[in-house]
């Protein structure tokens, strides 16, 4: 038998310590409710932020976010590059501080004109992970070919002549 009030004091091992003052006389009860809660929250990353929009094969494509831990943990940000829905690039960034925007980059070696990349990013900070987030995707354009050279013979013309124009050009897409 308890003496009233009383206190009650609860613990589970990763939990917050909860207590309550349980006084019988003036609530009239038996029954006492203690509830734990988690002790760690989940981090959180920012909205994803992909570009170059439009891409095309001689770019770049980065993205960032911003981590965040309410717990002030330091955490671990996953990266899964995705082409045309296959997974072909992963990056791990280790021990990021709370409110640090990190950047993932995909460079043009790894795509072809019409490709989708898009970009799967989540955060662990050692006990939960964050919401798993995905980028908007992004297709590869058609890169316009340069001329990179044009001559014209001959180099001196008279009005009744036939001139001829050689060009060079190069074509990233090859197409």
């Amino acid at each position: 038998i308890f003496q009233t009030p009383h206190n009650i004091t609860g613990n589970k091992t990763g939990y917050n310590t909860n207590s309550t003052l349980v006084n019988l006389t003036t609530t009239n009860s038996t029954t006492v409710r203690l509830t734990l809660t988690n002790g760690n929250s989940a981090p959180e990353l920012t909205a994803l932020n992909i570009t170059p929009v439009p891409a095309y094969t001689n770019d770049t494509i980065t993205i960032n976010t911003t981590y965040t831990d309410v717990d002030n943990n330091a955490g671990t940000i996953y990266f899964l590059w995705f082409l045309n829905g296959t997974n072909i690039f992963n990056q791990t960034n280790l021990s990021i501080t709370n409110g640090t925007t990190i950047f993932s980059a995909l460079n043009g070696n790894n795509f072809s004109r019409s490709d989708r990349i898009n970009v799967s990013v989540y955060a662990d900070d050692g006990t939960v992970n964050s919401t798993l987030l995905w980028s908007n995707n992004v297709t590869i354009q058609n890169t316009n070919p340069t001329v990179t050279s044009i001559v014209i013979t001959p180099a001196t013309a008279y009005t009744n002549d036939t001139l001829r124009i050689n060009t060079t050009y190069t074509d990233l897409d090859t197409d």
